[in-house]
């Protein structure tokens, strides 16, 4: 019993909530793409959830997409940002699903388009889709990402 709250829950959102608001109280917006589930996070103006959306039923739009997609197309994440921003034609990946996305990329690589181009097409696939769900949420600024 030393610890006063020992019996009590809390949900990782309340817990991105809490430390958000802890950090900066005007947050009023988080995003946050992690390595299994992506989340978007709108607080009212005491630091409470007021709305959430998260991905956690598929890796697409997460930091595990983005490895299979790096070991699909042979290339380091740390290679992934400074190719990308070479791109000057991102290519278009229309699967949302993880296992769909890595045929086609594999695909696109058969076609002989630039790693660069898929690259940079990956990342415009992963902005979509978090640009979607923080549409369903909504977005207040300021925003933490």
């Amino acid at each position: 019993n030393s610890v006063k709250f020992a019996d009590k829950s809390f949900t990782e959102i309340m817990c991105h909530a809490a430390g958000a608001h802890f950090l900066n109280p005007h947050i009023r917006s988080i995003i946050d793409i992690g390595g299994q589930d992506s989340k978007a996070i709108l607080l009212d103006d005491n630091g409470k959830v007021k709305n959430f959306v998260m991905n956690d039923k598929c890796a697409a739009g997460t930091g595990r997409f983005l490895e299979v997609m790096a070991r699909a197309m042979e290339v380091s994440l740390d290679e992934f940002g400074t190719m990308s921003i070479k791109s000057k034609n991102p290519s278009k990946i229309s699967s949302l699903c993880t296992v769909f996305a890595e045929s086609e990329v594999i695909s696109l690589i058969a076609k002989g388009e630039q790693r660069q181009d898929i690259i940079a097409g990956i990342h415009e696939s992963i902005a979509s889709r978090i640009s979607s769900m923080v549409g369903r949420v909504g977005i207040k600024e300021p925003v933490m990402i």
